[in-house]
């Protein structure tokens, strides 16, 4: 095999699960009930599994999905959910038709116990796929995290969701 088809075989999509799968707004209004300062207690609430159930798919995140799987490109999940969440998210990403090894080949969620921003988490796990991916696109409901991965990976397409829309993300540059 040569190495343009070993790098054309590295070539991924990463997405993200809540605000570009899921539209997870019901369950964001009852956390934030709870807790309107947005603390740990809002977070325990929005990250309960017996919310999950609030969840309802964005079809244009799917569509991207099924998309980058048609351009035979892998897809990696990358969720700022605990690991704790596991076997409730698979079974979510069942649902709405998104299967492992069909449309997906990784998801990585982070620690049950990691409080950093989840943009922060991602992009770490971000920079050890670029180790052995070619990242081409990234689908992502935080601005934050979309910049940092403009920073350093000028060449990734990067989408931004919003409220069950999407555009391709780019900071306006003055010069």
């Amino acid at each position: 095999m040569s190495s343009s088809e070993r790098l054309w075989e590295r070539r991924v999509c990463i997405f993200d699960i809540d605000g570009v799968l899921l539209d997870v707004s019901k369950r964001y209004d009852i956390a934030y009930k709870t807790d309107p300062r947005k603390g740990r207690l809002f977070w325990q609430t929005f990250f309960s599994e017996d919310l999950l159930k609030h969840d309802v798919p964005l079809e244009i995140g799917i569509q991207n999905i099924f998309r980058c799987v048609n351009e035979k490109k892998k897809v990696i999940i990358i969720s700022g959910r605990p690991k704790r969440l596991r076997k409730a998210t698979e079974e979510q990403l069942r649902e709405i038709g998104v299967l492992k090894e069909v449309h997906y080949q990784l998801l990585f969620l982070r620690e049950d116990d990691d409080y950093r921003k989840s943009y922060i988490y991602k992009l770490e796990v971000l920079k050890r796929l670029a180790r052995e991916y070619v990242i081409e696109e990234v689908h992502d409901d935080d601005e934050n995290f979309l910049r940092e991965i403009e920073r350093l990976f000028p060449d990734v397409k990067l989408y931004l969701y919003d409220n069950g829309r999407t555009k391709e993300f780019r900071r306006q540059r003055l010069f």
